[in-house]
């Protein structure tokens, strides 16, 4: 080892013939390799070698699992804080979710307030039209009554007018035709005095006098003829 060379060892004591410098050579060589060996035994042990598999897994193990706690810890705390805030949101999205519900039940009842509304104004326009339409029927109705009962109150006053009138003209008329009958009637008399007179001058007797019936019933005929046709001239008709 200390000149570099790298001598030939027997271990079957083949080399037995050689000379005792060999031998003593041979021994420091085998006890320089065992001191070399212990050296790195010794070395091999301090760095944990030859320690149990299963400790080395064991404590690798626990080397991993602690790692895993010390890595999961941050982790469960991350996933903590999301279920935090996902509760925080569906608790928000619930109270967004009932409030747009109370916003659309109010939005409802506004709108069924509104639409009653409408109906009622409705209602209450179609019952002024209709009460307006009443009222101005009857109010048509008592203008034509109040026409009528003036056209009857003007008939009326006219007819009372006329009466009077008509009554006088009547008897003025009747009176007429009574003197127009008693002109004619009184005009036939008179023809027939007068050819009653004639009839007695004819014969030298006075006025009156007295004639046979056959000459008077000349006269008769006549008169009688005369007095008839007064009675239909000036008759009431």
């Amino acid at each position: 080892m200390g000149d570099g060379a790298s001598p030939h060892i027997n271990l079957s004591g083949q080399n037995s013939d050689k000379s005792d410098k060999t031998d003593e050579s041979m021994v420091k060589i085998l006890a320089s390799i065992g001191a070399a060996a212990l050296v790195v035994l010794i070395l091999l042990y301090a760095n944990g070698y030859f320690r149990s598999t299963d400790r080395m897994k064991g404590q690798s193990q626990l080397h991993i699992t602690g790692q895993g706690i010390a890595e999961s810890e941050p982790k469960r705390q991350r996933i903590e804080k999301e279920e935090e805030r996902l509760r925080m949101v569906r608790e928000a999205e619930q109270q967004r979710i009932a409030q747009e519900e109370e916003r659309l039940r109010n939005a409802r009842e506004a709108e069924r307030q509104r639409l009653a509304r409408e109906e009622s104004e409705r209602q209450r326009v179609a019952r002024e039209q209709v009460d307006s339409g009443k009222q101005s029927v009857a109010q048509e109705a008592e203008r034509q009554r109040k026409a009528q009962q003036g056209v009857e109150a003007e008939r009326q006053r006219k007819v009372q007018e006329e009466v009077p009138q008509r009554i006088a003209q009547e008897e003025a008329e009747k009176k007429k035709r009574d003197d127009d009958l008693k002109q004619c009637l009184q005009a036939a008399e008179e023809a027939y005095s007068a050819n009653w007179d004639r009839a007695c001058r004819q014969i030298d007797g006075p006025p009156k006098c007295i004639l046979p019936p056959l000459v008077l019933a000349r006269f008769d005929g006549p008169r009688r003829d005369a007095r008839d046709e007064c009675a239909r001239l000036y008759s009431v008709k």
